[in-house]
């Protein structure tokens, strides 16, 4: 976060000092989001489909970043074996 979602003031710490809102709570939710978002990346990369699934979802119910909404349809577009939609919990897909 770059800008005070209260003023739009330019963010130098956690409390804007144009309007003094304390944006530390976001700020830490921006944070585990990103965290999330490359914890996703590397199960992905390593072959890990299910993590990367968990990962992903855990940030994107943090922030709505375009990345991770991108990896997410990424993800969902791989054609996945039957044992990987049961472990997945999407066996109703196959129904």
């Amino acid at each position: 976060m770059e800008r005070c979602s209260v003023c739009k003031g330019r963010l130098k710490d956690n409390t804007c000092s144009r309007c003094g809102a304390d944006l530390a709570i976001p700020l830490t939710i921006e944070q585990q989001a990103a965290s999330k978002l490359h914890q996703a990346l590397e199960q992905l990369s390593i072959g890990n489909l299910e993590g990367a699934v968990l990962e992903i979802e855990r940030s994107l119910q943090l922030k709505r970043e375009p990345l991770a909404l991108a990896l997410y349809g990424f993800i969902n577009s791989i054609p996945l074996s039957k044992l990987q939609m049961d472990v997945l919990g999407m066996r109703e897909v196959l129904q």
